[in-house]
């Protein structure tokens, strides 16, 4: 019985011996590649093989930093990011020197904003990261601006560019870049009431394209004169209004003897920029504290002179009185002894004047017959050259207004809809709007369905729309697409021209824009070099073209059955089988992303892991095995006997 059991014991080893080095054999076969990296390759920012983005940094460091707040970031970049044998020199913001300003700039407007409340020392570990990487963005070519920085050259991974602090960062580098050191002050506005003696005048503050900005006014002056004598210096109170401007009020101007009086406000503006100083860094950079300081810049206006002899030159709408009209050039003329001279109430344009929001106001020297023409109509009028005059008096001070009014010019404005074959598309909804009315709206969750001033369907025909005023501008927008049909322009905006061979708008439907992509089965990065054909379910080829780096984007499929067949497959790669597809309603049935993707498996060859030593373990332990089951019948059948 004891040798029964030793043999039985004797098999299920043998048994495990061989299965233990049988799966030790195939156990050997490669379960994950990593990649090989050229140490000169800045790809990867935080580390040899880590890659980079805000979920390698999650995943690199998450042992010592658990809620990804970027300490760990913050104590290892500069110990991580540098490649061997690179130095700390210090470089300059740009390679062109009249940039490095502006560079300088945008870096510390970065950083500002990234500051917990603006407070310069203190930052949010995350904003921290964002901060660089906006940095790093922005200097690397300001998003296709080029700035010619000696900056690194990495890209942002759109796991990062996509973050709505990152874009705040970027958006402030390049505002900051494109108006540093541009600051505009204008005073308009500025009048002067005889009754009780004030003089106001409105400041308004606009950066580069002429949006508003605060003002910060550092002085402030009048210049009184009465009788041509300048008067000592009056006090001035600057009042800052809800739509950042600022109305200055003077105090009370005496003037006993009744005397000409002539006022021009004066104002200087300054304004701060947080700018980042050139430093040693090398190729990377941190945002510490100190690396802050304040540029101001300043800027002067004056206004024109005003008095209490005042002209007045409005341009209205011939059809609505209501209706103030911009951008007339006006003449004005002044007779005294039946002599007519010109009246230069401007510094330029030789005496012409632009009417702004259509009114025209200034002082004038002299009581007397003063005279307006028109030399130039607003924008989509047509031009009243007739010349209009009033007599300026100190007897009647408010007799003192011109009034020149315009007729419109009108033109028609067509509409086509069409295909991307050009063919024309029936059953698209259109909206025309004023698009003067639609900026004018002041909450941007307005309705605007105030400003649509045609709705129609399209049958075929190109669509005219009479009585559109020169100069006007108007949104034509596709508010429905037709069945069948995926994507297009469905918005252009259109200014009205004197030229109606210019009033054509040509809004393109497409019966579908979806996208192909080639991968393999273990990833979902694009695979070149297949060579790929779509058709249609009559077997007609419709598109063939070889995969690249990027998803091959499909033009023009209309609804129907299709099917991708890839003919040859890239090395190293076998041929996929083919997908079938349908497009409905102008886009992929069944996929919210509107793409189609073949997958290709590699072509692996197994490798042989039974070495000589494996063999001859496996044949010894299947001897033992015959061995001990030939002793076992050996014994029943002597038992037998």
């Amino acid at each position: 019985m004891k040798k029964f059991l030793l043999m039985i014991i004797t098999v299920i080893t043998g048994t495990f011996f061989c299965l233990v080095n049988f799966v030790k054999a195939v156990d050997v076969f490669p379960t994950k590649i990593k990649p090989t990296l050229d140490p000169s390759d800045n790809s990867n920012l935080f580390g040899r093989n880590e890659g980079y983005g805000w979920n390698i940094y999650k995943k690199a460091y998450a042992g010592i930093d658990s809620d990804n707040s970027g300490k760990a970031f913050c104590t290892s970049f500069h110990k991580d990011a540098p490649y061997p044998g690179m130095t700390c020199t210090a470089i300059n913001w740009s390679t062109n020197a009249a940039n490095e300003k502006n560079v300088a700039a945008a870096v510390g407007q970065i950083i500002y904003e990234a500051r917990v409340d603006k407070k310069i020392g203190s930052m949010d570990w995350k904003n921290y990261y964002y901060a660089e990487m906006a940095i790093n963005r922005f200097l690397s070519g300001g998003i296709g601006k080029g700035y010619g920085t000696t900056y690194n050259t990495i890209d942002v991974p759109s796991s990062i560019s996509g973050n709505v602090d990152f874009k705040k960062y970027v958006n402030a580098a390049n505002y900051a870049f494109e108006n540093y050191g541009v600051n505009k002050i204008d005073i308009t506005n500025a009048n002067y009431d005889e009754a009780t003696g004030v003089a106001t005048a409105k400041v308004t503050c606009t950066d580069k394209a002429g949006s508003k900005t605060e003002c910060d006014l550092t002085s402030k002056n009048v210049v009184v004169k009465i009788d041509g004598n300048t008067q000592p210096e009056i006090t001035v109170e600057a009042t800052e209004q809800n739509d950042k401007t600022v109305i200055l009020t003077t105090s009370k101007i005496e003037n006993s003897n009744n005397g000409q009086i002539s006022i021009q406000f004066e104002a200087t503006n300054k304004r701060c920029w947080k700018i980042a100083q050139e430093y040693e860094c090398g190729f990377y950079q941190s945002l510490t504290p100190n690396l802050l300081k304040d540029e101001c810049k300043e800027v002067k206006a004056k206004s024109p002179v005003v008095g209490n002899l005042i002209l007045k030159v409005f341009k209205k709408d011939a059809d609505d009185e209501n209706v103030f009209i911009n951008g007339a050039s006006i003449r004005i003329t002044y007779q005294a002894n039946e002599q007519e001279q010109p009246v230069n109430l401007i510094s330029e344009n030789d005496g012409y004047i632009e009417l702004v929001d259509g009114k025209f106001e200034s002082s004038v020297a002299e009581p007397g017959i003063y005279c307006a023409e028109e030399v130039k109509s607003p924008i989509g009028y047509k031009l009243n050259s007739e010349k209009k005059c009033v007599t300026i008096s100190r007897e009647n001070p408010n007799d003192n207004t011109i009034i020149i009014t315009n007729k419109k010019d009108e033109r028609p404005l067509t509409i086509n809809k069409v295909d991307e074959n050009n063919d024309p598309v029936i059953g698209a909804e259109i909206e025309v709007s004023d698009l003067n009315c639609i900026l004018s709206l002041d909450d941007e969750n307005a309705d605007s369905s105030e400003c649509v001033i045609e709705k129609f369907v399209t049958d075929g025909q190109p669509k005219i729309i009479e009585g559109l005023a020169v100069g006007n501008k108007y949104k034509v927008s596709e508010t429905k697409r037709p069945d069948g049909f995926a994507d297009g322009i469905w918005s252009v905006d259109i200014t009205i021209d004197a030229d109606d061979s210019k009033n054509v708008v040509t809004l393109t439907n497409i019966h579908s824009l979806i996208k192909v992509s080639k991968q393999s089965i273990t990833s979902t990065q694009e695979l070149p070099g297949a060579k790929l054909v779509i058709t249609d379910s009559q077997g007609n080829e419709i598109k063939s073209w070889t995969s690249t780096e990027e998803p091959q984007e499909i033009i023009g499929l209309h609804d129907g059955d299709y099917t991708l067949t890839e003919f040859t497959a890239p090395q190293g790669y076998t041929i996929a089988e083919k997908v079938n597809f349908t497009i409905e309603n102008g886009v992929v049935k069944g996929d919210d992303d509107n793409i189609v993707v073949m997958r290709d498996s590699t072509i692996v060859d197994v490798p042989n892991t039974f070495s000589i030593r494996s063999i001859l373990i496996v044949i010894s332990g299947f001897a033992i095995i015959g061995l001990v089951i030939f002793t076992i019948f050996y014994e029943l059948k002597r038992r037998k006997e």
